[in-house]
């Protein structure tokens, strides 16, 4: 029996099989913690902006807050309805009623607010062009402080 065999071409397919796959786990790792990390703040802010401005649609701050990621086709969805993507004009606000017309959302009621955002599985470096990936999302629920006076 010969023990003999070729360096080179074990090299080259231990580099393809091993290293390879690998290294695209490696990379995908990052953008999947930068995306759950936005998800997760943008939900909180989202809440709050609607709880804190008395109603008022928190689209363009997630929608800024998204530029700032460099973050395309971000989903905010509030009170409970399904997200929808943020864009010019979008008013999500319209799911949840007025805060002074609502007996749940009075002192000590709660605003959910819902942000998805979708993590390719790697970026190629031509384009911008995603390949693979999931959806990633964060829920926050924001509650209206008990001493607030309303409008």
């Amino acid at each position: 029996m010969s023990e003999r065999g070729s360096s080179p071409i074990e090299l080259a397919l231990g580099a393809l099989l091993i290293l390879v796959p690998v290294a695209v786990m490696v990379l995908a790792f990052g953008p999947l913690l930068e995306r759950r990390s936005f998800v997760r703040l943008a939900a909180r802010e989202a809440a709050r902006h609607y709880v804190v401005n008395d109603g008022s649609s928190p689209a363009p701050l997630v929608e800024a807050m998204a530029a700032t990621y460099r973050i395309d086709g971000v989903r905010l969805g509030l009170c409970g309805a399904d997200p929808v993507t943020v864009r010019d004009g979008w008013n999500g606000a319209d799911a949840c009623p007025p805060l002074e017309d609502v007996a749940d959302l009075v002192a000590g009621g709660g605003v959910t607010a819902t942000v998805e955002a979708d993590v390719p599985l790697f970026t190629l470096p031509w384009e911008d062009t995603a390949v693979g990936g999931m959806t990633i999302g964060a829920s926050h629920t924001e509650y209206v402080d008990l001493y607030r006076s309303f409008p």
